[in-house]
């Protein structure tokens, strides 16, 4: 399916593809840290697909939510990606009209 892990936690990963993949197809991963000699294998089930349609994706790719990885792993995968920066979001922010509105609100009555 891919080799190359974009995004990583305890609960899933985001996986460049090589072949087309569904929502809800099963699959089985084994990964390692690049820094750590240790390996993870899991069992994962495709969550979402980004078609690489928009401005920013990374490309096809595949979200897998882990269903089957042992306890004891995702505490240690917890460990060793502890302290490590969160990805670069790779999409700007959308703006919160709703909030802007509350705070010139706010300053009306309280100004």
């Amino acid at each position: 399916m891919g080799e190359r892990v974009l995004d990583l936690s305890t609960r899933g990963m985001l996986v460049a593809c090589d072949e087309l993949v569904v929502p809800g197809d099963p699959v089985i991963v084994s990964f390692r840290l690049a820094r750590s000699p240790r390996w993870y294998d899991a069992e994962a089930e495709v969550a979402r697909v980004i078609e690489a349609r928009r401005p920013g994706d990374p490309g096809y790719c595949a979200g897998l939510r882990f269903t089957r990885f042992d306890l004891s792993d995702r505490g240690d995968l917890l460990s060793e990606i502890a302290g490590l920066p969160p990805p670069a979001p790779r999409r700007p922010l959308r703006a919160d009209y709703a909030r802007s509105v509350q705070r010139i609100r706010r300053s009306r009555v309280h100004g």
